[in-house]
């Protein structure tokens, strides 16, 4: 196999999220959560598979891809992006945004994240997306995040901010 091969054509493939995924999107979806470095607050498995559900019934306002490591049946998922598209709050335009975007530490100097952003941005515009957003609220490689982002022709809107004032690492005393 050629060098080129490895991180480039034809070895990491995106598709949209079928069915049969679930139980792999499940387990990356731990793998996320577990680099978020929010002790105490345990990932809420049920709103991952009702995210799925939506997406593997086709609702027309989610979005799940996937990036798997070669393209036959049973190649292991590398990576998933999750959107939703809405009307925008304040402009009249329909936006879709990206909700949860993860690639697994080992095939990040892959060409994964780059092909899943670059098949949602197609996607999202067939489906007639007129802005395009990606919440980037994990805290985690933020500077690179910035340049992936920006190369892509995003630009940078504000930020997110997070405070638990409840979890179950620190329950109430009321």
């Amino acid at each position: 196999m050629a060098a080129r091969d490895l991180v480039g054509r034809g070895l990491i493939q995106v598709r949209r999220a079928r069915e049969q995924d679930r139980a792999a999107i499940l387990d990356l979806a731990r793998r996320f959560h577990a680099e978020l470095r929010l002790p105490g607050v345990p990932l809420n498995e049920a709103s991952v598979e009702a995210a799925f559900s939506r997406v593997a019934a086709g609702e027309p306002a989610e979005l799940g891809l996937v990036a798997t490591l070669g393209d036959g049946e049973g190649a292991p998922l590398v990576g998933f992006l999750y959107a939703q598209g809405s009307r925008d709050l304040f402009l009249d335009l329909v936006a879709v945004t990206v909700v949860a975007f993860y690639v697994v530490p080992e095939r990040r100097a892959s060409t994964a994240a780059l092909r899943l952003m670059r098949r949602f941005m197609r996607t999202a515009v067939d489906g007639g997306a007129e802005a395009l957003s990606v919440h980037v609220a994990t805290g985690i490689r933020m500077r690179q995040s910035d340049r992936f982002l920006t190369r892509l022709g995003f630009s940078r809107r504000g930020g997110n901010y997070l405070m638990l004032v409840k979890s179950p690492a620190r329950p109430d005393k009321g």
